[in-house]
């Protein structure tokens, strides 16, 4: 599945929480005119990580790589070293 955002949803100078509530969600895009200014990102479940976040200890992450916004949080119920071992093979 994927979570797709509106523009509409956005109005200037202000704050906007969005939900995406799916399972097994493939995507998450977010697209803006103008600057969009991302305060936040929380995932909750994966089953994959980026090859650039292996060498993290923990999953407390939160960076863009390839212009893409990746964050995880200490809620993560993935196995980190099983994905760390998807990472290096």
């Amino acid at each position: 599945q994927q979570c797709i955002v509106d523009s509409s949803l956005f109005t200037i100078n202000t704050t906007t929480s969005i939900s995406c509530l799916y399972d097994n969600i493939s995507r998450l895009r977010i697209t803006a005119t103008r600057r969009l200014h991302l305060c936040q990102v929380n995932v909750y479940a994966v089953n994959a990580v980026s090859p650039w976040q292996c060498a993290q200890s923990q999953m407390e992450v939160v960076g863009v790589f390839g212009g893409m916004c990746y964050a995880a949080s200490r809620d993560e119920q993935t196995d980190w070293l099983g994905a760390q071992r998807k990472c290096l093979d």
